[in-house]
């Protein structure tokens, strides 16, 4: 009996550590979840329940935006299995300090338990972060510019955008590079580690990247574009999936303003919820869910939502962002392999 107990510890003493973690989470924000609750007591309930299920369609078009990345870098899997770890990393993410490196790893992780490379499972996940900033430049575009006609842009936000968009161009300049001009693409990449240990250093901390890092990370930038000029119609399902994922929020959005009776602009809406995003990006705080309520409420403010009916909103909006996957995350952990589930049939 002692050794079968053993034995069950050992292979779930990580999923028994996030569950404490989680715990923990749900202790020091009980403040926060309490005032949520309170928050969508006021609300019309058919529009929040709207609102509910437009966020697991959010997660859902996730799962299938993970699987079209994967077929572009062919790395097999389901809709099926890809839900739990989509659900788990949002989990691992929001209770780990690792600027979402944790719930990346935990799909490379799970494709490797099932069989599949983990360097071409890196590169699809690599591919997903560059089509989820895609998708939202055409977004943040319209929103600027209706803040621009209607007078409300703020040097922050334009500051704020161009950084966004430098990281986008970041990106994209990357795959680029590694497609078709490896070697510059090695060189960018090792002047970028050696400018990050140099300053760790200079701070007497021990170098963050490890020699082996360029390298990698070149490797992975030349994988997924070749991946991606080879493929071009899973390419295109990515990005359209990409799409589909960011209007699922923003649809989120516009129903929470009808569940508080608030009447405003498409386009208010859009902006809004762009530069919360952009300013999310740029946060390097974990769970910064405050960050993004923040920026949200003071653009609506100044397109003159009253202030409380605009707090509200982003608080109902932003609870759901960060709660409702947490739920649903907790329960699915069992499924994911690295937490000691066992294979799915």
């Amino acid at each position: 009996m002692k050794q079968r107990v053993l034995a069950w510890l050992r292979r779930r003493w990580l999923y028994l550590l996030i569950v404490a973690a989680f715990i923990v989470l749900v202790v020091l924000r009980f403040a926060d979840i309490k005032l949520l609750a309170q928050t969508l007591v006021r609300g019309r309930w058919p529009f929040i329940l709207a609102a509910v299920g437009l966020q697991l369609l959010y997660y859902l078009l996730l799962g299938l935006l993970y699987r079209f990345a994967f077929a572009v870098v062919e790395v097999e899997s389901t809709l099926r299995e890809l839900l739990p770890v989509v659900f788990a990393s949002v989990f691992v993410s929001t209770l780990t300090p690792s600027g979402g490196i944790g719930g990346a790893a935990l799909f490379v992780d799970d494709a490797a338990r099932h069989g599949q490379s983990p360097a071409k499972a890196a590169e699809g996940v690599l591919l997903v972060s560059a089509a989820q900033n895609l998708a939202l430049v055409p977004v943040l575009a319209w929103g600027l510019a209706y803040l621009a006609v209607r007078g409300a842009l703020q040097t922050y936000m334009v500051v704020g955008s161009t950084l966004f968009l430098l990281i986008v161009l970041t990106l994209t300049g990357a795959l680029i590079l590694g497609r078709w001009r490896r070697g510059w693409l090695c060189g960018l990449l090792a002047l970028m580690q050696r400018i990050i240990n140099q300053v760790a250093r200079r701070i007497r901390r021990p170098d963050i990247l490890p020699e082996s890092w360029a390298e990698a990370n070149a490797n992975e930038y030349c994988e997924a574009a070749t991946a991606i000029v080879t493929r071009p119609r899973p390419v295109a399902y990515t990005m359209a999936m990409a799409l589909a994922h960011t209007a699922a929020n923003l649809a989120t959005l516009a129903v929470i303003f009808a569940a508080y009776s608030q009447p405003v602009p498409a386009a208010a809406v859009v902006a809004g919820y762009a530069l919360s995003v952009v300013f999310a990006v740029l946060s390097v705080l974990p769970f910064d869910a405050g960050l993004m309520q923040g920026v949200m409420a003071v653009v609506y403010t100044g397109l003159g939502v009253p202030t409380a009916t605009a707090i509200a909103i982003v608080l109902v909006f932003g609870g759901l962002n960060a709660y409702l996957p947490l739920l649903v995350g907790f329960f699915l952990l069992r499924e994911v392999r690295a937490f000691g589930g066992g294979p799915r049939g």
